[in-house]
C-alpha cells in the first residue's frame, strides 16, 4: 500500500496519494483496535467526544466570533480525514504537495524555525515521520547536532535537537494537541523560542509557568 503512495507522489498525483495513505491509516487503526489517531494512549474518537464539544462551545461565543470575523458561520468539526469540512475540501489538493524546497529556502535565509510534536501523536505529524522528513532536508547544522534534554522547573519536558536555524522538539507525555496536553511545557517552549533562548537545559523563568499556562487555557 505504501508503494502505491510513493508511486502516486512521484507521478505528481498528490490528491490520490493522500487518499491512498488515508486508506492505509484506516486499515492500521482498525487492525490495532482503533486507538485515537492523535494520541495513541487513548482509545476511540476522543476528538469528537471531548475536543470537538469544547471547541464548538468556544467558537460559538459572540466575542470569539467577533474577533475571528466569523459571525453567522457555524464552526464545523473536521480535520480533513474523518469528517472533511469546507476549508479542507478546498485545500485537499494541496495537502500532499511537497514543501521541501520552501523549507530549505527558509533555513538558507537563517530564519529561526521550530517544529514540535507530542511523542504519542500517531498521525503523520508524529515524531518518527517528521524526523524522517527533516533528514530529507540535508541540513548539516541540524544533522550534526545532538539531542539534548529539555528541562522544566520540576521535571523534564522532553528533548530538543537544534542546529543552525532549525530546532526540533519532542514533547513528552503529549499527543498531537500539545498546548492542551502539556500547557506548561508548550508555554515554556514558545517563550524560549520567541526570546531566542535555548531549549536545552532549564529556563530561569521570570514567571510561574504553571499559573500562566492555566491562564492561557482559560
Amino acid at each position: 500500500m505504501w508503494r502505491s503512495v510513493e508511486s502516486l507522489m512521484s507521478e505528481g498525483r498528490e490528491f490520490e496519494a493522500f487518499r491512498s495513505a488515508e486508506g492505509m491509516q484506516e486499515y492500521l487503526q482498525s487492525a490495532a483496535g482503533h486507538p485515537f489517531l492523535y494520541d495513541t494512549r487513548q482509545w476511540g474518537d476522543t476528538f469528537n467526544n471531548i475536543y470537538s464539544a469544547a471547541m464548538e462551545k468556544y467558537f460559538a461565543r459572540a466575542d470569539v466570533a467577533a474577533a475571528l470575523h466569523t459571525r453567522g458561520v457555524k464552526w464545523q468539526n473536521g480535520d480533513g480525514t474523518a469528517a472533511p469540512n469546507p476549508v479542507v475540501m478546498n485545500l485537499q489538493k494541496e495537502l500532499m504537495k511537497p514543501v521541501l524546497k520552501e523549507v530549505q529556502t527558509v533555513l538558507s535565509a537563517e530564519i529561526p524555525t521550530m517544529i514540535y510534536t507530542g511523542v504519542f501523536d500517531g498521525s503523520s505529524c508524529g515524531h518518527l515521520s517528521v524526523m524522517e522528513a527533516l533528514h530529507m532536508l540535508g541540513y548539516e547544522p541540524f544533522e550534526t547536532a545532538s539531542r539534548e534534554l529539555w528541562e522544566g522547573p520540576n521535571h523534564p519536558f522532553g528533548f530538543v535537537q537544534s542546529g543552525g536555524a532549525l530546532t526540533f522538539v519532542w514533547v513528552s507525555n503529549s499527543g498531537h494537541m500539545v498546548p492542551t496536553d502539556q500547557p506548561e511545557a508548550a508555554l515554556d517552549m514558545m517563550d524560549r523560542f520567541i526570546h531566542n533562548r535555548a531549549l536545552a537545559g532549564k529556563n530561569e523563568l521570570p514567571w510561574r509557568p504553571a499559573a500562566d499556562a492555566e491562564k492561557v487555557m482559560l
